[in-house]
């Protein structure tokens, strides 16, 4: 099992972890969770696709470089296109990424279970979509612009 996959599974665990009140802590780490597995899918896939395996050690480094700022830049550039599977990616990794910013750091905002099995939802939408799109041209294409994103000072 893939470490975006048990990310995707704690987001469920941990939503579920009380059922009648949910903690909001719990419901938060859920959201921040299901953002984390679709951004760590991310940066394998795009890791992958640059270095080959035999750099292992390489991949992990490269894989720290990137960052949630500018991977955002190229979601919304994806959200754009024409290509539902990429525009579906983009779009979510978006609405995740907001999320998550207030789940991680907005402690004015209350979460409910509901808006939790949402995010979560989304997250293994963009991973469905993800799988779909990323051996395509313009999936290899977005992975590089992620890549070449993060080596922009701009």
């Amino acid at each position: 099992m893939s470490h975006q996959t048990d990310l995707l599974e704690q987001a469920v665990a941990l939503r579920d972890l009380d059922p009648r009140r949910p903690k909001q802590a719990n419901l938060r780490r859920a959201i921040s969770s299901a953002y984390y597995a679709v951004f760590h899918q991310l940066i394998e896939d795009t890791v992958a696709l640059l270095l080959p395996a035999r750099l292992a050690e390489l991949r992990v480094q490269v894989g720290r470089k990137f960052v949630h700022s500018t991977m955002k830049k190229v979601a919304q550039a994806a959200a754009k296109l024409q290509n539902r599977n990429l525009a579906t990616v983009g779009s979510a990794f978006i609405v995740l990424q907001e999320a998550r910013h207030q789940a991680d750091y907005d402690f004015s905002r209350s979460f409910t279970k509901s808006e939790a099995t949402e995010y979560i939802e989304r997250a293994r939408e963009a991973m469905r979509h993800w799988e779909a799109a990323r051996t395509t041209t313009e999936g290899e294409k977005c992975m590089v612009e992620l890549l070449l994103s993060r080596l922009d000072p701009a």
